[in-house]
Formats: C-alpha cells, structure tokens, sequence
C-alpha cells in the first residue's frame, strides 16, 4: 500500500511493503517532493533479493530527459536517502522587444523580412531572421469531397474540389495536381472548372488565379473499374499549392464493395407430398454485402410433375407462361450496418464537449 501526506510546500508519498514485480521484496521507501523543486528518495527497509538489480533516477514524462543514478546494479541498502537538487539559476536571457507599423499601401502577399545580425567575443556572426506576408492569400479552407463513398465496380463517383481563398489578397498562381488511382477511370467530358486531364499520366490539373474571397470549383466523375475487389479503400488526393510557397493536400476516400446474394434461400411447405397436394415454394433473396445489389433477375421454372396455380404467385413476381416459370428483377437492399461521418465533413457532428 502506499500514503502519500503534504503541505503547502512538500509531499511525501509513501511505499509500505511493496512487493517487486515477479520476486522480491516487500520493500517499505518514500518519495519526498518539495516546492523549490528538491526530490529526495528514502529507503527504510528493503528486504528479500533482487536488490542487485536497482535502476535509479528521475526523468521527465516521454522520457527524453532526465538523471541516472543507477541503472540495474547493486545500489540500494536500508537508511539509503537520494537527493535531486534544481538547476541552479542562470542569469536570464536579455529579451529584446520593438514594433514596427507596416505601410499603408503595401501590396498583398509581400514579404516583410526582418534580419538581425548578432556577433560574439570571438567574431562568430549569427544571423536571425523573421518574416511576415501581409495579408497573404490563404487556401487552408478548401475541401475535396466523394459522393457516394460507398459503391460498387461499375458506379459512378462525383468529385467536386473547391478552392477556397478566405485570405485579403488573389493567390498569385495557384494550381492543383489529382493523379487519378488505377481504380478510377474518368468520364468524358465531366470534368468543369477548367482543369485538364492528361490520359497519358492519369492527371487532372489546374492553374490561375484565385481572388479574395472567392471560391473556385473543379468537379469531375469517374467509375469505378470492373476489377477491383470487394473491401477496396480508394483515396484521391488533390495537391494544391497556393503559389505563396504552401503545400496543401485534401483527400477523397470510396470504399469498393459488392453485393452478396449467398445467404438467398429457397424453401417448400412439404418434404413430402401425395397427388393433388398443394406445394407452396418460399424464396427469401437475402444481401449479405455493404452495397445495394441492382438489377437483380430470378428465373424458376415450375417443375415437372407439377401445375402453376394462377394468381398464386406475389413478390412482386410474375408467371411467364411461355416459358412456365416465375419470374422477378428488381434491386436486393444490403444487410444493415453502421456508417461514421467526423466533424471535418459536411453533415458531420458538432464538437460540444460535456463535463
């Protein structure tokens, strides 16, 4: 177990035999931490083995910093006291503080480059430097967004990047890079805003000018391709740069999924039948999948040794008396499962922390 007691300027927590992990043990010490930063260790008793194994020291919480004072050795012994004594203070650093006005008319997006040169006793020269853009352009703003994100080989995907300038000033010569994933193939004549697409490098791309305040639209579709297998995560990415020296990347993800009709299945009312009885057949079409399955088509042809009953089939089936069989087609919705959307996304919740 283990007391802890303290006062306005130390706190003492105590270990009362406490057993080692694994053996040893039990061992009875005490940590003492005051308020000008002095730590003591106490060691009373410390009993059994294993005290050739001590490890002591302090260190800070990542552990990037800190004081051994042993390291898996025989160190420890009763009425032992470690003290850690505080840095002694150094003289404080000069901080040097002054203002400057920027000029009324000074353009948007110029730098303000401020250099200081600082040269010590033995003629070492070092140079500091602080920069400032007045009223820059700014594209931190802008999305990328996917609908849907959940689809099938075959579907379609709209895209739709808008770049959004909330800075004071036009972006001098933006422009956007989105390589298309092989997953991917673009659809003709989709693509607006003005961007481009080279085929050869699978590359949409974009430049201009953005003004204050403006938002700039690129959307495009693509489909999804025939061969790309059930839990696909695909991620576009727009590279954006802002022409002022900044990267910004926004990320578009789908999810490749297909229809499952495995779990379909078909039942009759009797296993056993005599002449003229009446056989009445139940077919359940079950998705086991993530995605819709469309264009669904069942065809059951009445068996031999048996006779539709007109008006007896429902479902939305129909009989097709030339070929005598039942037959259906429409869409099969998927199995029920949870979807997620974050603060960042449209629609998505709102951060309200509760206490």
């Amino acid at each position: 177990m283990y007391y802890w007691t303290n006062n306005r300027d130390t706190l003492v927590v105590s270990f009362i035999d406490v057993p080692r992990l694994g053996s040893g043990g039990p061992y009875t010490f005490q940590a003492i931490l005051k308020a000008d930063g002095t730590i003591i260790y106490q060691y009373l008793d410390m009993q059994g083995t294993r005290l050739d194994e001590a490890t002591i020291g302090i260190q800070n919480q990542d552990g990037t910093q800190g004081i051994t004072v042993a390291y898996n050795e025989p160190y420890v012994q009763n009425g032992l006291a470690v003290r850690f004594s505080p840095p002694t203070p150094t003289i404080p650093p000069p901080v040097i503080r002054f203002q400057v006005q920027v000029n009324n008319d000074m353009p948007g997006n110029t730098p303000i480059v401020n250099t200081a040169w600082v040269t010590d006793a033995l003629g070492v020269t070092y140079t500091l430097t602080a920069t400032t853009l007045v009223s820059p352009a700014d594209l931190s703003s802008s999305t990328f967004e996917a609908v849907p994100t959940l689809v099938a080989p075959g579907d379609r995907v709209s895209f739709h990047l808008s770049l959004r300038n909330t800075g004071g000033s036009e972006t001098p010569a933006a422009s956007v890079e989105i390589p298309l994933p092989t997953e991917l193939n673009l659809v003709p004549d989709t693509l607006t805003g003005g961007a481009i697409y080279n085929p050869d490098t699978r590359q949409i791309t974009w430049g201009g000018t953005i003004p204050a305040g403006v938002q700039q639209d690129i959307t495009f579709e693509t489909t999804v391709a025939a061969d790309v297998p059930a839990g696909t995560d695909v991620q576009v990415v727009a590279h954006i740069a802002d022409g002022l020296g900044n990267l910004i990347e926004r990320r578009a993800s789908v999810r490749v999924e297909r229809p499952d009709l495995s779990l379909s299945e078909k039942i009759v009312s009797h296993a056993v039948a005599n002449s003229g009885d009446v056989l009445t057949y139940t077919i359940a079409l079950r998705n086991a999948g993530m995605i819709t399955a469309t264009q669904v088509t069942l065809t059951d042809p009445i068996p031999e040794g048996a006779i539709y009953i007109p008006g007896s089939v429902t479902g939305g089936a129909t009989y097709d008396p030339a070929a005598n069989a039942i037959r259906w087609q429409g869409v099969v919705g998927p199995r029920a499962t949870y979807t997620w959307r974050d603060s960042d996304q449209p629609g998505g919740p709102s951060f309200e922390w509760q206490d």
